[in-house]
């Protein structure tokens, strides 16, 4: 009875046993057979290629510079013939990596011939070296799939859906080991890339105008616009800064990422131009005349002429020829200071502007009627002096009203979007034109501008192979530098050639002396340059 007992029970043991070893072997082919489809492949991701940016002309902004990626697969073959390729240095370097028996991307200076387990592929870099257009562009995170500012933050949402891919997919066993060199696919969506945003940019203009800016300013901006959409063709802020190397330009005292041409600035003697277009409309001959001294007293408050000079007895053209403050002072007690308001609200003074979603411009400050009650607010007013405010962009605005025979639209700077064939699949409706100033009016005023580069304060700016028309200002800003000088922003606006206009430009220096002296020179190297591009 004893032995039966022993003999089931050695029995019903071997049963269990056998019963957990069948249970743990189906859960273990369970899990090979997962591990299997799992890890049936690895993925190498050589690089990822955001949407473009295209100037008007649809040539690239971004993605234009390339970098050699080498996609390695180790292997005993692989690592004999990269030997031979690479220094010793470099081979110490990536041993490591070689070692793990794992592929990975490695950055190479130049194309190393054919190696068993290495595929080679040119991936664009977002930024350039010499990045054009930074301050419009902007840039993006470390990981290159997030705009933080600019147009890059602006179509995010468009650039993540058109993001394009190289990739290589090596087959693997269970276990995950690489099954070998022909075991691979590469996959490559970089044509996605293609589908980006145009901008008004014209890619050579902004060249000329970047080169002609770094010339002659140290701190500004330019801007130019085509006549008569004012279509922004370029932006120059300087600084410049480098969307590669963010944290010099944040160390920077000068604050480089700031865009200029987009800030509000102390305006000057530019303005002048309003005050004569509000007379003009409100029916005051520019025959008027004023007996300039020098300087003019209002409300017991001295106020000097340009240069401190008398001009003597001038009409609106002499005035404007040699910018003489007294004069407009005079002139602007002759009507109802709110034509002058009224006109610069319309000019587009005292409001901000939005060229694109988060790409939008200061909108400057300008005096309210009580203030303008006060006469030395007045005064200050009508030469652009007092609580004016203003940036180049409704400065050019200013300019390419007057060039285009009053007619007044906002600059733009998005064309639309395009596909990867760069058709336009959206293309930004142009802004309708508002008729502001009468063409009498504006005949007259480009006359006097031209009065000014011919022989007034802007002949610094007259440019050597075409026609044009300008005027200048040297504003005050009530700033004390550290070297115990008087901040002075130049100014110098113009537009060419004169008898068909086709380009407005505005050029700011900061903390400079004259915009004659100052920006001039830029003016002209722009219009001469742009003349012979276009062959104007």
């Amino acid at each position: 009875m004893k032995k039966r007992v022993t003999i089931f029970f050695f029995i019903l043991i071997s049963a269990i046993c056998f019963a957990v070893f069948n249970l743990y072997f189906l859960s273990q082919l369970d899990w090979l057979q997962s591990a299997a489809t799992i890890q049936h492949f690895n993925k190498l991701k050589v690089g990822t290629i955001r949407g473009n940016i295209y100037d008007c002309n649809k040539v690239p902004l971004v993605n234009t510079e390339k970098d050699k990626i080498a996609a390695i697969m180790p292997s005993v073959k692989t690592n004999k013939e990269l030997k031979k390729a690479f220094s010793s240095e470099k081979m110490k370097e990536i041993l490591p990596r070689l070692s793990k028996l794992e592929p990975f991307c490695l950055k190479i200076p130049y194309y190393m011939g054919d190696i068993p387990g290495v595929d080679i592929f040119d991936v664009p870099k977002r930024y350039s070296y010499n990045q054009i257009c930074p301050h419009i562009i902007g840039y993006v995170n470390d990981s290159g799939e997030e705009g933080i500012c600019g147009i890059e933050k602006s179509y995010n949402d468009f650039f993540y859906d058109c993001f394009g891919e190289i990739s290589v997919r090596y087959d693997a066993n269970a276990k995950g080991g690489m099954l070998g060199e022909k075991n691979r696919e590469i996959k490559d969506t970089s044509y996605m890339k293609n589908r980006g945003v145009v901008l008004t940019i014209d890619q050579k203009i902004q060249e000329i105008t970047q080169i002609s800016m770094e010339k002659h300013v140290k701190k500004g901006a330019a801007l130019v616009v085509e006549i008569p959409n004012s279509e922004i063709r370029s932006c120059v802020s300087l600084p410049n800064f480098s969307p590669n190397n963010l944290e010099n330009a944040l160390k920077n005292p000068d604050c480089p990422l700031i865009n200029r041409a987009f800030s509000e600035y102390n305006v000057g003697s530019i303005f002048k131009l309003v005050t004569a277009a509000a007379a003009l409309e409100y029916g005051i001959p520019s025959s008027f005349k004023f007996n300039c001294t020098g300087n003019i007293d209002v409300n017991s408050i001295n106020i000097d002429c340009f240069g401190g000079f008398g001009h003597g007895q001038v009409d609106m053209k002499e005035a404007m020829k040699h910018s003489c403050n007294g004069y407009f002072v005079k002139l602007a007690e002759r009507f109802p200071p709110e034509k002058i308001l009224n006109l610069s609200s319309k000019l587009g003074f005292g409001e901000t502007q939005e060229f694109a979603p988060y790409v939008f411009s200061s909108k400057g400050n300008l005096p309210s009627l009580d203030e303008l009650k006060n006469k030395v607010s007045l005064a200050n007013f009508s030469f652009g002096q007092g609580f004016l405010m203003a940036t180049p962009v409704q400065i050019i605005s200013l300019i390419n009203t007057i060039a285009s025979e009053g007619n007044y639209i906002k600059p733009s700077l998005i064309k639309g979007l395009v596909n990867e064939s760069l058709d336009f699949t959206e293309e930004i409706e142009q802004m309708k034109p508002e008729k502001i100033l009468s063409n009498r009016t504006t005949k007259i005023l480009k006359e006097q501008m031209k009065a000014s580069l011919m022989g007034g304060t802007s002949f610094a700016g007259k440019p050597s192979k075409i026609s044009a028309a300008a005027k200048t200002s040297t504003s005050q800003t009530g700033i004390i530098n550290n070297e115990g000088h008087k901040v002075l922003q130049a100014w110098f606006g113009g537009f060419f050639p004169y008898e068909n206009p086709k380009y407005a430009v505005v050029v700011l220096a900061e903390d400079a002396e004259s915009g004659g002296r100052d920006c001039g020179p830029v003016f002209v190297e722009i219009a001469d340059k742009i003349t012979d591009l276009k062959k104007l």
